[in-house]
């Protein structure tokens, strides 16, 4: 099931951590495949000089820039090429040059970590002293080095950053499976969340951290985890520290969504705001869908509002779809598009989810006809970035399902650069990702605007290093 988003603000320590799927490989032998790749060379010289123009655009600092010289910076790297990361941190704009300042710093012995830990150290800008050692700590975890990375971690000096790659620790553990190793990591990360006071001029929240840090370890199927964290937010919130409404309507929500409907269902009996107390049942109506028969589950999304319904509906159909019930998946799909229609402000955005859905379970037909509802229906303005985001969807649905040209078109409709350049993006990984890399840079050469270029030749390079590793690059 496809999750939208635009570009996010900051790849965490995650991001930089080589996947246990790759890692099974001789890293040797992966750079050596990614190095002689000639087209892939080339592409990422086109993206390393967009990119470079596009960190000197004056119009204020940009995340999605950032991001882009991130990626960059760490396909070069994957490709042994340290040299063009060296022209990256040279002729990019200062202030862009300083999120990629140590990516070249030695990063192979104990030995190299411990100089650059000590050096970090000396450092009194809170926010440089963690992205320091963030990086250290990724670059120990590709190389295996878990506990040292956890040793690092514990320098970090602001909690909500310091959580976060504690809990990406664990999870590399996890995904090694060394379970023992993973739990104490997991036990480490909450007693750190726990214990941690508060910053100046930093709302802490520790049972909203733990909240956090049970998502991120139930959305990778660690659950022993997910409910040690749900366990600590809700001891916490019963011993009455910050235990107001948005808290216990935070945990009941996660709960319901993690499957764990007795724990919803306590958060219940503190909730006095109506609205928080409607807003955990319906999760909890929606967690009973997922669990429940086919012939029970009408009968539960029919006690649904519209918009809990629709998403509700969807996330059957894609269950009936990974299932192989293409019939099943087709008929809730219907329901869904119903219940899409009720919403004016998001109906172009919902649609092409829809149409998403039906080509991935084959029904070209049906998705042709969706988009094209979609299309007709986006025309029609609309306040916001909505109708911006339904075009960029559409155009990720039609090269999704191989319309490489009439996604194109659809890009010409976004007015706004950063917006359009997205759209790109997603294209060019498409039709690489396929096969057609030459396809892709035939028009990508012509894309004039800095973020557009960028934006479509880091697509490209996450297509082909995704068909010669055999792992999926993440673009979100």
């Amino acid at each position: 099931m496809r999750v939208f988003c635009l570009p996010i603000v900051l790849a965490i320590c995650a991001g930089c951590i080589i996947p246990a799927s790759l890692a099974a490989i001789p890293q040797d032998s992966v750079k050596t495949k990614l190095a002689s790749d000639s087209q892939l060379q080339s592409v990422l010289m086109q993206a390393r000089d967009a990119v470079i123009a596009e960190t000197h655009l004056q119009d204020g600092y940009s995340s999605e820039v950032e991001t882009d010289l991130k990626r960059v910076s760490r396909y070069l790297l994957m490709t042994g090429n340290r040299t063009d990361v060296l022209y990256l941190q040279q002729h990019s704009e200062p202030d862009y040059a300083e999120a990629i300042r140590g990516v070249l710093r030695p990063a192979n012995t104990l030995e190299d970590f411990a100089v650059r830990t000590r050096e970090a150290e000396e450092e009194t800008d809170l926010y440089r002293h963690d992205e320091d050692i963030e990086l250290i700590v990724a670059q120990e975890l590709e190389r295996g080095f878990l506990e040292e990375a956890l040793q690092e971690v514990k320098l970090m000096r602001i909690p909500t950053l310091q959580t976060t790659v504690m809990g990406d620790i664990a999870l590399v553990a996890y995904k090694r499976g060394d379970l023992e190793k993973a739990d104490r990591l997991v036990a480490a990360a909450v007693d750190a969340v726990t214990s941690s006071a508060p910053m100046p001029g930093l709302i802490l929240e520790h049972q909203r951290m733990l909240i956090v840090l049970a998502s991120t370890w139930h959305e990778a199927g660690y659950e022993n985890a997910a409910l040690s964290a749900r366990r600590q937010a809700l001891k916490l919130l019963q011993a009455g520290a910050n235990s107001y409404d948005s808290l216990w309507r935070s945990l009941g929500e996660a709960a319901a969504r993690q499957g764990d409907l007795k724990m919803a269902t306590e958060t219940l009996e503190h909730l006095t705001d109506p609205s928080a107390r409607a807003d955990v049942q319906t999760e909890m109506q929606r967690a009973e869908a997922r669990m429940a028969s086919p012939a029970q589950v009408l009968e539960i999304v029919g006690r649904l509002h519209d918009d809990s319904k629709y998403a509700a509906l969807r996330e059957i159909a894609g269950r009936q779809v990974d299932s192989g019930d293409k019939a099943g998946a087709t008929h809730t799909l219907q329901m869904a598009m119903q219940a899409a229609e009720a919403d004016d402000q998001f109906h172009v955005l919902k649609m092409a989810e829809i149409a998403w859905e039906q080509i991935g379970m084959g029904d070209k037909s049906a998705a042709e006809a969706t988009i094209a509802a979609g299309l007709r229906d986006n025309e029609t303005p609309r306040p916001g970035s909505d109708q911006i985001d339904g075009w960029i969807m559409l155009a990720d649905d039609l090269a999704y399902m191989g319309e490489y040209d009439r996604a194109l078109q659809v890009t010409r409709k976004i007015e706004y650069a950063d917006f359009r350049a997205r759209a790109l993006q997603l294209i060019a990984y498409h039709e690489t990702q396929a096969g057609h890399a030459d396809w892709a840079i035939s028009w990508a050469v012509g894309v004039e605007d800095p973020e557009g270029r960028a934006r479509t030749f880091v697509g490209i390079a996450a297509g082909l290093i995704e068909r010669i590793t055999g792992k999926v690059q993440d673009l979100n």
